[in-house]
């Protein structure tokens, strides 16, 4: 006889758990930490919801029910139909007790619209408007060559379309470059790679001076100045 599969050190991959995101469509989640070969059925239910009953979910396993030591289990889950929250999977072993595990699923992703960034060379800092949706989830911006401070986000703040960040291009950096962007969001572990995320240009011109150049004689005599 083989003892039942302990459960209390279960856990998601990190990689699965960041696949999670709502309306992505049919996400397989891997679970590792003990021996699943005799998981009988998956359930699973949306953390504080009384009135829905849980819900079987399909999983399967590498070489299937009490076939041997089972280090893995997948389960496919259409985050198109669950939608964003906090649930439990509970998972039942044959003859033996249920165990509960949490499972994120996170809103949908930031966008940022009209990437690339541009960015001069030549100024110390420079001010950027980002663009987009749901910019609050945006927790840091990392560039190579580049340094980013975001601007704060105030409380309870939801669904931004505009927010700005300070970008101070590194000596190392130059014109015609283009830079990944690597941002991170909150409870998303591996940041989001925008590949051609900004773009550096050249110096910015600069006025360096200004003269009073007027079409015909005023009927008013200007002054100077």
């Amino acid at each position: 006889l083989r003892p039942l599969g302990d459960f209390s050190k279960v856990k998601i991959t990190p990689e699965s758990a960041d696949r999670l995101v709502e309306g992505t469509g049919l996400v397989k989640a891997q679970l590792t930490g003990t021996d699943f070969e005799f998981v009988e059925r998956v359930d699973m239910v949306k953390v504080g919801d009384k009135k829905t009953p849980p819900r079987e979910i399909a999983f399967t396993l590498p070489k299937g029910k009490a076939e041997g030591d089972q280090q893995s289990l997948d389960l496919e889950l259409d985050t198109s139909v669950w939608g964003a929250g906090t649930y439990r999977l509970i998972l039942t072993q044959t003859s033996g007790p249920s165990h509960d595990l949490p499972l994120e699923i996170h809103p949908p992703h930031p966008t940022i619209t009209g990437l690339p960034l541009r960015a001069n060379v030549g100024e110390p800092q420079q001010t950027i408007v980002l663009q987009g949706t749901r910019l609050e989830r945006i927790g840091r911006f990392t560039t190579p060559g580049a340094a980013w401070d975001l601007a704060p986000v105030k409380p309870g703040a939801h669904d931004l379309t505009e927010r700005k960040a300070t970008v101070q291009l590194l000596a190392t950096t130059h014109r015609g470059e283009l830079l990944p962007l690597n941002v991170g969001v909150q409870d998303v572990e591996s940041p989001i790679t925008f590949p051609s995320g900004l773009q550096v240009d050249g110096p910015r011109p600069k006025i360096a001076g200004v003269s009073q150049s007027l079409a015909q004689q005023p009927d008013v005599p200007l002054t100077e100045g």
